[in-house]
């Protein structure tokens, strides 16, 4: 015959006795810091993708304002080359209006040097011819402005050429003959005169 076990009380350990029993008070501690924990880390989380947000748009401002500098430096380079080659262009211009304006008064430096040069050097034969129409007016009749001095002053005056000059003294000498020695002074003075006044501005 089996016996049925009656219930018997149970025993309580040492160790079960001395467990604290949680505070209810406690407790709600704890929940409300969870909550705040959470709460902050919602915070924190939604202000640090809005400053990402930001920080990535003002990336963006940046890169395109970057972009546009360096259209607006290429567009300055070409700018600063366009105005060289023309401000260079304008100085080629006016160094070569200048150097044909140096040739030109070059050339005409030339020509009156030649010009001088040949007045300098045909002096001497203006100053031979007057000296000797004057040579031959100072001699005495019969021997002033012989056959000899008036052909070698015709001579004299036809290699030099001046057909003004020879007009002069032909005006004179066919008005004086070695008798008179001179019957027009002042026909041999303008030609006399036309010479000297040759030599004068052949130096000037």
């Amino acid at each position: 015959m089996e016996t049925v076990p009656t219930n018997q009380p149970q025993t309580v350990t040492q160790s079960q006795k001395n467990a604290p029993i949680p505070s209810p008070s406690k407790t709600r501690i704890a929940l409300v810091l969870t909550g705040i924990i959470a709460v902050g880390g919602v915070m924190v989380a939604g202000f640090l993708f809005m400053k990402n947000q930001s920080l990535s748009s003002d990336l963006t401002t940046t890169i395109n304002n970057l972009a546009q500098s360096k259209e607006k430096s290429v567009q300055l380079e070409k700018d600063l080359i366009f105005y060289k080659s023309t401000d260079l262009a304008k100085e080629v211009e006016i160094l070569n209006l200048k150097l044909k304006t140096a040739e030109e008064d070059l050339v005409t430096t030339q020509a009156n040097l030649t010009k001088l040069q040949a007045d300098v050097s045909s002096s001497p034969k203006i100053a031979n011819i007057a000296s000797m129409m004057m040579a031959t007016f100072g001699q005495q009749p019969p021997n002033c402005f012989s056959a000899t001095d008036k052909a070698n002053i015709n001579q004299e005056l036809a290699a030099f050429g001046d057909r003004e000059w020879i007009s002069k003294w032909e005006d004179f000498i066919n008005d004086t003959d070695s008798k008179s020695c001179s019957m027009s002074p002042d026909k041999l003075e303008q030609a006399v005169s036309y010479g000297l006044t040759k030599i004068s501005r052949s130096v000037e």
